[in-house]
């Protein structure tokens, strides 16, 4: 008798285990197991429980309690020392998300590499698409490629090609436990861009050197630290809302300008002198040439809802705070090269 489901291993009428069963199904050391589960005193469908958790619930959390525990599992890095070490740095480094995404997808061989995509029958030919010379394995796109190697060295990293062990999230851990937090930004920085250019030949037919990859890499960086530098100033100068005379309204308004469409968007926020929000708007504006007329069109939107709205009539003075100009384009430009490819 070929068992499936649990209840098979029990006897309808008098609802205990059918040890006779058991006990030719089984080991002895499983089948002594199941005869000490107690069963249920009604019947009931089978259904799965996660034995990580006491309500059977399955959790993320248990689960990687899970893979801390075990001993069997060849690829749960996370056992080492070493590599719990190299996952706090990489999470701990002042880089976007997606490069963030990009290095931990390197240490677990899920990029789609050559050599792995003939793995599961994609391709047939496993060359390197940027040098042309052996098969495109992660130590060959990450290490020994010829463009690779220029790579590194136009960005100064020669001593990490000194380690030569064969194993290539051993030399990708050893390499980030090396470096510096600014040096290790940086080799992030090149281990991603060293992915996109690849891509990049693959797809678009663009070829590059490895000086011209390191010196992306570098201008990637001034750009990104110039945009948040630039945040910081402006959060830096920013003022904290303050709360207006008593029984006095503040409205504050600001306004973004896209130029390319020439269109813009004005925002207003009405407060009372605790603080609750009395009204709150925004709309669209077509046709509008500058960004010193968006700010104008925003002013006069604020007037309006102010001369027009007899909630805020009621307060004895007006107070007109515009917000912080640019702020929003700033925002978004970061957000832009932030963003996953």
């Amino acid at each position: 008798m070929r068992v499936s489901k649990v209840k098979q291993l029990i006897d309808s009428n008098s609802r205990s285990w059918n040890a006779e069963l058991i006990n030719n199904t089984f080991t002895k050391a499983d089948a002594e197991r199941i005869l000490r589960i107690p069963l249920a005193r009604s019947p009931h469908e089978d259904f799965r429980i996660w034995g990580g958790e006491k309500s059977g619930e399955f959790t993320v959390r248990s689960a990687y309690q899970l893979l801390q525990r075990s001993t069997d599992n060849p690829r749960a890095y996370t056992l080492q020392n070493l590599y719990r070490k190299f996952y706090r740095t990489l999470w701990s480094l002042n880089i976007p998300t997606k490069i963030k995404i990009t290095i931990w997808r390197l240490s677990w061989n899920y990029l789609p590499t050559k050599v792995n995509l003939q793995h599961r029958k994609l391709v047939v030919n496993t060359r390197c698409p940027r040098c042309g010379e052996g098969a495109e394995t992660m130590n060959h796109l990450f290490r020994d490629c010829a463009v690779t190697r220029e790579v590194w060295k136009t960005l100064s990293f020669q001593n990490i090609m000194m380690y030569q062990s064969e194993d290539f999230v051993q030399w990708l851990t050893w390499a980030l436990e090396q470096l510096n937090p600014n040096q290790s930004r940086l080799f992030c920085y090149a281990l991603w861009a060293i992915w996109g250019d690849r891509n990049r030949n693959i797809h678009e037919g663009k070829v590059s050197n490895g000086i011209e990859v390191a010196k992306f890499v570098s201008n990637y960086i001034i750009e990104l630290t110039g945009l948040e530098q630039r945040n910081s100033e402006i959060m830096k100068g920013n003022k904290r809302w303050t709360h207006p005379q008593w029984e006095s309204i503040k409205i504050n308004f600001d306004g973004a300008y896209n130029q390319i469409q020439n269109r813009s968007t004005s925002g207003v926020v009405a407060r009372d002198s605790e603080g609750k929000v009395l009204l709150s708007c925004s709309e669209i504006h077509n046709e509008v040439p500058s960004a010193f007329a968006t700010e104008a069109i925003a002013c006069r939107k604020a007037v309006q809802v102010g001369v027009d709205h007899e909630t805020l009539r009621r307060g004895e003075e007006f107070y007109m705070e515009m917000g912080v100009p640019d702020y929003a384009e700033t925002q978004a430009r970061h957000d832009e090269l932030s963003e996953p490819d």
